[in-house]
């Protein structure tokens, strides 16, 4: 057995060694050394124990034990060392039998220092240590020792101590390590290789029991065996002394082993909880029962892998138990391959269980125990001791590892497992459920599908006591003639309208009587199927009604649907009457053509609804079919679904109700909105449910259908008070704020169709006051829903009967579907159709009175789904149970969660689809070999997509089949995408290998020959399509197809916001779904403006220019954190203000010095602001520019240029004075106010003639460049210097109070392109006129309205972050520089990569991830949920100030909070939501903000650089930005640096200062991104922090940034991780 170790030195034998006795490793104790070394300081292989001992004990004699077990075990003696053989290094174990075991003395104050690193190459590899003669502390190596051996120390050390003796060993570990390495050779190995190559041929999974996040039902591929990070607690449970009996007698009498009967046990348990046929399991070995192991300590951990099959139901349990014990015979056979080696070699899946079976031990132990006797003590002590790594006692390399030991007259069952995946009334049903089996082990002759593993009172409470809600009924009763009973009491009520036709129910009742009345006459009857084919109209309820009376059955037909789907539908019910109603001309003509000749065709408009509206005679019994509604099938052809009267009749009438009689929608309900497509039966809960509790129906025509904002305008018309939808419509729709306004008053919302989550819930509570949100849940053949849960709304939750934990904001939650409605029974059932324990995966299956009848001609389809219930009866008679395919679990309180398919079914946007139909379809293509469809959801807006694989020889490609699909299917059933593949590929067992297919892009999406887009509105369009779809904008032309580029009927909605928003017109979805090209939609956009409606062109707010030279400092200073205005000019000459900067030119060229004078001249030209100074002026010689445009001559500049601020102030303080006591001052007179409180200065900009500017590029060495910092004076100087070093780094000085980082980078980006004689584009604005522009805006209510949204941001809450709680004092404070304390970390180009990438999925931005890590690690150190800062914004999000030098950046402060329920990604997206809501209410100034909203102090910072103000890949001239330091690198002069470390702060000093007066942040975080990286900076205030605490923050703050799995993780997931790792308080404290 050898290592090969590189570049290690190899120790030689000295001469002692060489006469010690040598063993080899075995497999274990090699990988135990292997991992040592690698962490030689590390204690995550040390084993550690405290005992307490009794009182008296005699701690000599003790001692006197220990060595006596010193000396007989001599594995504690051993060392472990490195020797060169053969050319390879080889370990091998030493006994050193002159070593000496010490005992060490230690105090409740100081045990923390007994677990050390061992050197593993010194003997003894155990320490012994004592505190007070109370407790026993024992450490020992991993290498030398398993657990086990603890209880051999314990047990020999008592035997010692009461009979003086001990069990000697006749052989020793070493012995047991030689005889291994013995049996080892060639063909012992290929022996048991093979052996494990036939066990794992077969696939198999990981086990995957219900974890404790009900979202991630996933396999997590960290549990593994290697996983330490795992918080481990324990079950136990003891099986009683006779059972015990009646088991050993039953194995002995059966001829098995006891590891064999338990492990089957175990494994048919896991089976169960898992859902899975074969479970993937692994063996600890250990001693393998051999009594000569049983009293010697080493490692015998011996695990190997093994696969428990029970996929054959029919087989006898206890032939499942003979053919484990030979498999389990077979593992002892081939045992001497590690797992490691296995895993490696086997490529194993990672193993999460363990099983264990210890086996009894005979020894003088039991003569001890049966006198009570013991050296320990088993009493809680008053000094609880716990080892520094006691954790890693507690941790297991498993998830799950199972126990059973053998006693004299039990058996004890534990149950270890990791508290941080599985919770413990899962691991009790577990335990309790093996105990189940365990008891009823003579039914193990019966077959595997009929052994019993749940308790006699779970089953009942799971079968009935979830599902006890009955109200039985008579079957024969009838919604149409309920319906008729219902009009006649409310006779004159409006029952339903649409277009504005309102039909009372009297007259429903009366046109329904008539229609039915005709039907009759043309013998349409009882077993007759009549199509109605209606657009959205009066007209489909009455023909639905009528249908009914008349005794047939009605089946509705979207008139959109292709005509051989609709021809197909005619014939399978052999149609001979169709009503229909259609205006549409292009869509009627699809019921010209021959298929339809022999049908009669009657228009519903063309009726005489006048006569014959007397009552007509019932013919029908609740048995009778109802409706038919046709759903995706897996052969190619959808399947018609047959709901009963009397089903229909128990949904509309009973079952919304709880406790049998009590509503859940109270006697309030009205108004209800329909909206849904007649064939999608959540048509019956918005139609026919409201009309027979005698409500009004409202039903959306076909533009409204479609259109969210004529949508809101019927909810706003009509009052609507009830609306149901799927999810994913609303919220689209809530995306147009006319919508989203106009739900505010609907008191119940209901969804279904497909999943709903908590994102949806809360953004409609957070935009609403919808009363009650309400999740539906069933399938068609369970006629509509059949379970519903209740989420009342916030402000009535207190009162409500919601869980408080379930009505948190938690976006990464499952939301249940709630619980049975009244007659209907839900059973979760395993694969043979018996119930599954609460919270474990199974199939959800439907019985009770909502069940239909089956499938139109489908009898064997039928009787696989519609099978036999076993658990309820109707009437008597047994019932029908439907099997869903949906896979789902109960939670404790009754509640179903629904955790989706086990098949090839999906739900898109509420329509179901079988995959098999569309692929069927597709292979009915003469040129299509094979094709399969496959189902994704979209990571960023979580809609699913569809997309074919197929393969042909012939050349057709995507666009060929989704014209040949347009003729057959829906719509929402074409793929979105259409990739060909050569062949399909399997996995090892034959089955369709999902992974290995090729993931979409844009580039599989057919394209038609790209046509450049033309016009301007066409142009538009193939941007908006750019974004929305990921598709380049070069790729899309005006030929390009709205489905072709990936678009739906959903994403339509997006398309028609985006359009309206961007061009100010009104687009409907049917405008882009009925003009598909960009040209078409061009086109009609065109048609649509030239009606009168204009563009809006508007994309920036307008810069008015002036022709001025001076203006107030209010722009350049206001964004600062305090407030500048109750200084005078004299304050801001008392601060250096400079902004050094370096660069290094490129290629080490020298820069010609005339030039660059003259390039510099320019810039000073070109921005005015750095020919700027400061001065002081008075009200009565101020004077004041206006805000005249540059088209204005200049006698009229010169008529305002005097006098005009003196009259201005004047006439304002005229009035102020004039006004008395006005009822309400007015926003005008507000902000006015506001002004002069806090915008009014005396100090000005005057800007200087460029001919009265002069440059000189100063000169300097390396050894004294750093003069070249010095004050500027604001109120006479030229405000930018420029210099150089040895002609090859140039410098650049501007006062920070007039430029900022972002004016730099224009000028050196001007600089550029100057000194290479380069033409620059004219600026359009000069740096007054926005100065001015800033001070207007201010004037107005601008300041009202920012201070307002300011408002409702702090709103809550909230208090100055600290990271240390003995700090209290937050009051503003000027920090020297030198108390600054600055930390350094660039990340890896990994974390680079990292980022970018999920900014490109989720589209948000770099700064919102930092600002949103910073502040989620700020709150876990501080413990603060709403976290207070400070940010600094760059402020150019105007087009017209991109390439504007001057101070624009300011100071915001912000509120986020750290929603602990919802994912990171999510946190990050709601933090850029509000950066982008702030930058467009950043103008206030921050004085104001913290005055007016008694704001504390900013003593947290944040302020992020983007890629480019650092770094210059085009520029031709400068490649690097230098700072001080850096130029003292550049020039190799390391030896400067100290010398000159003064100098540097001072330089850096007065900006500091200035920026933060008073009021210095106790923390900032500054982040510039580089090319490849990120250069990030903490500064803290010394005196405050440790440095120690806050490496810590600075590192927990990069490693989450890198870690990619937390950006998806719960928050609460992340704070529970960084909660350990906290210095502060583990260490502090």
């Amino acid at each position: 057995m050898t290592i090969e170790h590189k570049n290690k030195t190899v120790d030689l034998l000295n001469e002692n060694e060489q006469i010690m006795k040598e063993f080899p490793l075995t497999s274990q104790q090699l990988s135990i050394y292997v991992n040592s070394i690698k962490n030689s300081n590390d204690i995550s292989n040390n084993l550690s124990i405290s005992l307490n001992l009794k009182e008296n004990i005699n701690i000599d004699k003790l001692k006197k034990g220990f060595i006596e077990l010193f000396n007989n075990q001599e594995i504690l003696k051993s060392k472990f060392i490195e020797r060169e053989k053969n050319g390879k290094t080889e370990v091998v174990g030493l006994i050193d039998n002159d070593c000496i075991l010490e005992f060490e003395n230690y105090t409740y104050e100081n045990f923390n220092s007994f677990v050390k690193p061992f050197n593993l190459n010194k003997a003894p590899l155990i320490r012994v240590g004592f505190i007070n003669n109370e407790k026993l502390l024992i450490d020992i190596h991993n290498i030398i020792s398993d657990e086990f051996s603890f209880s051999i120390i314990e047990r020999e050390l008592n035997n010692f101590y009461y009979i003086n003796d001990i069990n000697y060993l006749d052989s020793q570990f070493s012995d047991y390590a030689i005889q291994l390495n013995n049996e080892k050779n060639q063909e012992n190995f290929e022996k048991q290789k093979s052996f494990y190559i036939k066990m794992f041929k077969e696939n198999y999974e990981i086990l995957n029991i219900p974890k404790k996040d009900i979202k991630n039902v996933k396999e997590n591929n960290n549990n593994n065996i290697n996983n330490n990070n795992n918080n481990i607690q324990t079950s136990k449970k003891i099986i009683d002394k006779a059972t015990t009996s009646s088991i050993n007698k039953y194995i002995k009498s059966h001829n098995i082993n006891k590891i064999t009967f338990f492990v089957t046990v175990y494994g048919f348990i896991m089976s169960k909880y898992s859902g899975q046929d074969k479970v993937y399991t692994s063996l600890n070995l250990n001693r393998n029962n051999n009594n000569d192991l049983n009293n010697m300590i080493g490692l015998f951990n011996n695990i190997q892998p093994i696969l428990l099959n029970y996929d054959n139901r029919k087989e006898k349990f206890l032939n499942i138990i003979q053919k484990n014990m030979e498999n389990i015979s077979n593992i002892l056979d081939n045992k001497n391959i590690s797992f490691e080696t296995l895993s490696k070699m086997l490529k194993l899946k990672n193993i999460n269980n363990n099983f264990v079976y210890i086996s009894k031990i005979t020894s003088n132990e039991e003569i001890i125990n049966k006198n009570n006797l013991s050296i320990f003590s088993n009493e809680k002590s008053e000094n609880e001791v716990i080892l520094s790594n006691n954790q890693n006692n507690n941790k297991t390399k498993f998830d799950i590892t199972f126990y059973v030991i053998e006693k004299d007259n039990n058996y004890i069952v534990k149950l270890k497992y990791n508290e941080n995946i599985y919770d413990s009334k899962m691991i009790n049903n577990i335990m309790n459920s093996f105990l189940e089996v365990i008891e009823n082990y003579e039914n193990f002759d019966k077959n595997i599908e009929d052994i019993e593993y749940i308790s006699k009172e779970d089953k009942e409470k799971i079968i009935y006591k979830f599902n006890d809600n009955d109200f039985h009924f008579d079957c024969n009763q009838l919604c149409h003639v309920e319906f008729s009973k219902i009009s006649k009491q409310f006779k004159d009520k409006d029952a339903i309208i649409c277009n504005d036709n309102v039909i009372s129910f009297g007259e429903l009742d009366e046109m329904t009587n008539s229609l039915a009345h005709y039907l009759r006459s043309q013998n349409i009857g009882k077993k007759d199927i009549i199509p109605i084919i209606t657009e959205r109209s009066n007209y489909f309820v009455i023909a639905v009604i009528a249908v009914m009376k008349s005794g047939a059955t009605y089946l509705p037909i979207d008139p959109e649907f292709p005509k051989d789907r609709i021809e197909y539908m005619l014939n399978e019910v052999n149609a001979k009457l169709i009503l229909k109603y259609i205006s549409n001309p292009k869509i009627d003509n699809k019921l010209e053509s021959e298929s339809f000749k022999n049908i009669m065709i009657y228009p519903l408009e063309n009726h005489n609804y006048k006569e014959n509206i007397h009552d007509i005679n019932n013919i029908n019994e609740g048995s009778d079919i109802c409706y038919v509604l046709f759903t995706s099938g897996t052969t190619g052809k959808p399947k018609g679904t047959l709901i009963t009267h009397y089903n229909m009749s128990n949904f509309c009438i009973y079952s919304q109700n709880f406790n049998k009689t009590e509503d859940i929608y109270g006697k309030d309900f009205d108004n209800a909105l329909a909206f849904s497509k007649f064939t999608f039966d959540m048509s019956l809960i918005e139609i026919f449910y409201p009309l027979l509790r005698g409500s009004r129906v409202i039903i959306s025509n076909e533009e409204e259908f479609t259109d969210p904002k004529l949508l809101s305008k019927l909810i706003k018309k009509y009052d609507i008070k009830y609306i149901c939808s799927v999810p994913s419509r609303i919220e689209n729709y809530m995306k147009d704020l006319d919508f989203k306004e106009s739900i505010k008053n609907v008191k119940w919302l209901g969804f279904g169709g497909e999943k709903l989550d908590y994102k949806t819930i809360e953004n409609i509570q957070n935009n609403s006051d919808v009363t009650n949100i309400i999740n539906y849940y069933g399938p068609t053949e369970g006629t509509v829903c059949c379970t519903l849960k209740l989420f009342e709304s916030r402000r009535n939750k207190n009162n409500g009967n919601e869980n408080e934990n379930e009505n948190g904001s938690n976006q990464n939650r499952c939301i249940t579907i709630g619980k049975p409605l009244c007659n209907y029974k839900i059973y979760i059932l395993d694969k043979c159709l018996k119930p599954v324990p609460i919270d474990v995966v199974g199939e959800i299956c439907i019985g009770g009175y909502g069940v239909g009848k089956g499938y139109l001609h489908r009898e064997e389809l039928t009787n696989e789904k519609f099978v036999d219930c076993p658990y309820y009866s109707i009437d008597g008679i047994p019932s029908k149970m439907y099997r869903t395919g949906d896979l789902g679990k109960w939670t404790n309180d009754g509640e179903v969660i629904c955790l989706g398919r086990e098949d090839f079914q999906v739900k898109i946007h509420g329509q179901r689809i079988e995959l098999g139909e569309i692929e069927n379809t597709i292979k009915s293509m003469n040129e299509i070999e094979n094709a399969i469809v496959i189902d994704f959801t979209n990571e960023t807006t979580s809609n699913k997509y569809l997309v074919c694989y197929f393969i042909t020889e012939k050349d057709i490609d995507g666009k060929n089949i989704r014209n040949y699909l347009n003729d057959k299917l829906p719509l929402y059933m074409i793929p979105n995408y259409f990739i060909k593949i050569e062949k399909i590929p399997l996995t090892s067992n034959g089955k369709l290998d999902r992974k290995a297919l090729p993931e979409p892009n844009p580039n599989d999406q057919f394209k038609e020959k790209y046509i450049a887009p033309e016009t301007e509105i066409e142009k538009t369009i193939c941007k908006i399509y750019s974004k929305l779809f990921n598709v380049k904008e070069n790729e899309i032309g005006r030929m390009s197809n709205f489905y072709e580029l990936g678009g739906d009927s959903f994403n339509a909605i997006n398309t028609v916001v985006e359009i309206n928003k961007t061009i100010n017109i009104s687009l409907n979805i049917k405008d882009i779904l009925n003009n598909l090209t960009v040209k078409d939609l061009a086109s009609l956009i065109q048609s649509k403006l030239n009606k009168n409606e204009k563009m809006d062109t508007t994309t920036n707010i307008s810069i008015k220019k002036n022709n001025c030279t001076e203006f107030t400092i209010t722009s350049l200073l206001s964004g600062l954190p305090y407030n500048y205005n109750t200084f005078d000019l004299e304050f801001y000459k008392k601060f250096s203000c400079n902004m050094f900067q370096g660069y290094r030119i490129k290629n080490g060229n020298e820069l010609d010095v005339e030039k660059l004078t003259k390039a510099f001249i320019k810039i000073i030209e070109r921005h005015e602001i750095l020919r700027c100074n400061f001065i002081e002026k008075t009200p009565s010689t101020t004077t004041v520019t206006t805000t005249t445009t540059s088209n204005d001559n200049n006698d009229n500049n010169k008529k305002h240029k005097k006098g005009f601020f003196e009259k201005m102030v004047h006439a304002i303080t005229k009035l102020l004075k004039n006004q008395k006591k006005p009822k309400s001052s007015s926003s005008s007179s507000s902000t006015l106010s506001l002004y002069n409180k806090y915008i009014y200065n005396n100090v000005y900009c005057k800007v200087k003639n460029i001919e009265d500017i002069k440059l000189e590029i100063e000169q300097y060495t390396i050894e004294n460049f750093l003069d070249f910092v010095r004050p500027f004076d604001i109120s006479k100087d030229l405000m930018i210097r420029v210099g150089l070093i040895d002609k090859s780094v140039l410098m650049i000085d501007i006062d920070h109070r007039i430029a900022d980082g972002y004016s730099l980078e224009i000028i050196i980006r001007d600089l550029n392109k100057i000194y290479n004689n380069e033409i620059l584009e004219e600026v359009p604005i000069k740096y007054s006129d926005y100065a001015i522009h800033y001070d207007n805006q201010l004037r107005n209510n601008s300041i009202t309205n920012q201070l307002n949204y300011y408002k409702n941001m702090f709103n809550a809450t909230f208090q100055p972050v600290t990271l240390d709680k003995s700090i209290t004092d937050h009051t503003p404070k000027f920090v020297e520089i030198n108390k600054l304390k600055v930390l350094r970390a660039t990340t890896d180009k990994e974390t680079h990569s990292i980022i970018n990438k999920i900014c490109r999925e989720y589209g948000v931005s770099k700064t919102a991830i930092f600002i949103t890590i910073y502040c989620l690690i700020l709150s876990i150190y501080s413990d603060e949920e709403n976290v207070f800062m400070t940010i600094v914004g760059s402020n150019r999000s105007n087009s017209l100030t991109d390439n504007l030098v001057g101070l624009l950046l300011r100071y915001i402060p912000i509120l986020v909070k750290i929603e602990k329920e919802i994912s990171l990604i999510d946190l990050i997206k709601k933090v850029m939501d509000i950066l982008l809501t702030t930058f467009e209410h950043y103008n206030i100034p921050y004085s104001l903000l913290k005055e007016e909203l008694n704001l504390p102090s900013h003593n947290i910072l944040f302020k992020f650089d983007p890629y480019g103000m650092s770094y210059f890949d085009d520029n031709k001239e400068f490649d690097q930005y230098l700072g001080a330091i850096d130029i003292f690198k550049h020039y190799k002069r390391l030896d400067l640096i100290r010398k000159s470390m003064l100098k540097i702060k001072q330089a850096n000093s007065g900006v500091n200062d200035f920026f933060t007066y008073n009021n210095t942040p106790e923390i900032s975080l500054f982040v510039a991104e580089t090319k490849e990286n990120y250069n990030i900076l903490l500064t803290y205030i010394a005196d405050l922090y440790n440095e120690k605490m806050m490496n810590e923050v600075l590192n927990n703050l990069l490693n989450v940034l890198k870690n990619e799995n937390y950006y998806k993780s719960n928050i609460n997931t992340i704070i529970n991780d960084y909660h350990l790792k906290k210095y502060y308080n583990e260490n502090e404290n």
